[in-house]
């Protein structure tokens, strides 16, 4: 299965040379609900082209990989939240990840470090801003 990590390009040395890590600390505002401790990815190989709501320098490079489809530590982002959550705390994510589109569901995890071989490609993303920040441009 081909999956794309989005990354700082200051990052790139180090997964080239010792691959792809889970984050050691959660990034700050991620809900306590929401998968930590492993690598993201997504599906979506159409186009490079990153819509930022945070530092767009975070998302300037990604990180092509190529993993077995049947991997026990891979899963969707879609399999994840319904193993872990209530069905309260289901359909609340559920619809707030839709008010951005089905994009989401092309999100998967991987719980365990993808080792240097795994890495096909590494390039540049194309940044742009969210809708409606362009429009206030």
């Amino acid at each position: 299965m081909k999956l794309v990590h989005l990354t700082a390009a200051q990052n790139i040395p180090s997964i080239q040379a010792q691959g792809l890590k889970p984050a050691a600390v959660p990034r700050d505002g991620f809900s306590p609900h929401w998968p930590h401790g492993c690598v993201w990815f997504t599906r979506e190989l159409r186009e490079l082209k990153v819509t930022w709501w945070d530092d767009p320098s975070l998302y300037a490079c990604f990180v092509l990989v190529v993993l077995p489809a049947s991997d026990k530590r891979l899963m969707s982002l879609e399999r994840w939240l319904r193993d872990h959550l209530s069905p309260d705390h289901l359909d609340k994510a559920i619809a707030t990840l839709n008010q951005f589109g089905s994009g989401w569901r092309s999100h998967y995890l991987y719980f365990g470090i993808v080792p240097p071989h795994r890495i096909k490609a590494v390039g540049k993303t194309v940044s742009t801003p969210p809708a409606d920040e362009q429009e206030a441009a």
